[in-house]
């Protein structure tokens, strides 16, 4: 996986021929920016606010194209990317992601 997403730090520093380049290339060894950078990188988590418009039209009503909508509702959720991998038999899907907030909006809220 040269160029990332990187699942792990050893990842990001072993696997990664740009990294390595700039490193040696550098005069310095994989080992030593490994131990000066090991609390600086991390596999990071990320938080988005979506928000979310729905709406319900009348079937019966045949004039699709100047119909009214019926109903309408407004949400909106907290989302967290988490660093924990979701795996398949296929190999990693990706990262986790948890609703950590959610609420339904009224019309003061838009």
């Amino acid at each position: 996986m040269a160029n990332g997403p990187f699942l792990t730090k050893t990842a990001f520093v072993s696997g990664n021929t740009a990294v390595i380049n700039a490193i040696t290339g550098g005069g310095g060894t994989l080992a030593e920016f490994d131990l000066s950078m090991q609390d600086w990188l991390a596999v990071r988590s990320d938080t988005f606010r979506i928000r979310v418009y729905g709406d319900a039209m009348n079937p019966a009503d045949n004039n699709v194209a100047g119909s009214t909508a019926v109903a309408v509702a407004y949400c909106e959720a907290i989302v967290q990317r988490t660093p924990e991998i979701i795996d398949s038999v296929s190999g990693p899907l990706g990262r986790r992601f948890v609703i950590t907030y959610f609420r339904w909006l009224g019309p003061d809220d838009i």
